[in-house]
């Protein structure tokens, strides 16, 4: 099975819809309804509890969620999205950041071993083999930023997309303690003025990758991922099926260089990617559409 690192909360659908003006959720208030969806990454499992959502802006803060979701496997979500809250009344404005507070959270690698944060249970009654720490998962919570410099809600329908990358949001901590660290790596996108990437994955003639973490591995390994030119930390990843087809959804619009992860851990192995070529360096994304951009693999190797 596809190791994944990523733990996605990679996504939270956001949806502003008009209601009305009472202040309440009437006519001319906006509400909002939040799903929460996946994207790749390295881990067997991922799971993350949120106790609470909230939405900041010119006047304030609005409050979307305040009660734990209970333990999610985010893993699961790489196809559909989880409804969080539906149908909040928000006073309308303009909103700028989007403030998440992580309770909880467990991750299992394809090996079996268990990291908890602190206080953390594995759903299933596993024990823990070591800890997990999240330095930035403070009280007050991780400030994601809104696309476009902020959204102005009035009546209109908005929906969003957070992706919470798995792949650059989980390590293992540098030295021998064991532990593994998560830094929550989140995107905002919106959805309705949203594209995609999306194309092939393929091995070179002749070119078989090598074992690693004790099986034989194939392009689902792979990780596809697209950057944004004018602000590197926009990072969207896509995972890859057993055809070699992938696609990286809820891509804002604009330009992108074409990269992939060259590192994917397998168990205590790490398969490299050395040599890949994709068909383009850079592409352009625009609303309701699909980039195209395939890839090749010459070469790679397991490092032990």
């Amino acid at each position: 099975m596809k190791s994944l690192y990523k733990l996605v909360l990679a996504g939270l659908l956001l949806s502003a819809c008009g209601d009305d003006d009472n202040g309440t959720g009437s006519e001319n208030q906006p509400t909002v309804t939040l799903e929460l969806a996946d994207a790749p990454g390295d881990l067997a499992h991922a799971w993350v509890e949120i106790t609470e959502i909230a939405l900041q802006g010119t006047g304030g803060e609005t409050i979307l969620l305040d009660e734990p979701t209970g333990l999610v496997d985010l893993l699961t979500l790489a196809t559909t999205t989880k409804e969080l809250v539906a149908d909040v009344p928000i006073p309308p404005g303009t909103y700028n950041q989007m403030r998440i507070v992580i309770g909880s959270g467990v991750i299992e690698s394809e090996a079996g071993e268990v990291f908890a944060l602190s206080g953390a249970e594995h759903p299933e009654g596993l024990s823990a083999t070591g800890q997990m720490q999240c330095p930035s998962c403070a009280q007050s919570g991780i400030k994601i930023n809104l696309p476009g410099g902020g959204l102005r809600l009035d009546t209109e329908a908005v929906i969003l997309v957070l992706d919470f990358d798995v792949s650059q949001s989980f390590g293992k901590e540098r030295g021998n303690s064991g532990r593994w660290v998560m830094t929550p790596k989140m995107t905002a996108s919106d959805v309705g003025a949203s594209g995609s990437v999306q194309g092939s994955v393929a091995l070179a003639e002749s070119v078989v990758l090598p074992d690693c973490g004790g099986e034989a591995r194939t392009v689902i390994d792979f990780v596809p991922r697209v950057t944004a030119v004018d602000d590197s930390s926009q990072v969207k990843s896509g995972a890859v099926d057993v055809d070699g087809a992938y696609r990286v959804r809820f891509v804002a619009p604009g330009d992108y260089n074409v990269g992939f992860a060259e590192s994917v851990e397998i168990g205590a192995d790490t398969l490299v990617f050395t040599d890949v070529t994709p068909s383009a360096t850079q592409i352009a994304v625009t609303a309701g559409q699909a980039a195209a951009a395939d890839y090749t693999i010459h070469a790679a190797e397991c490092r032990q």
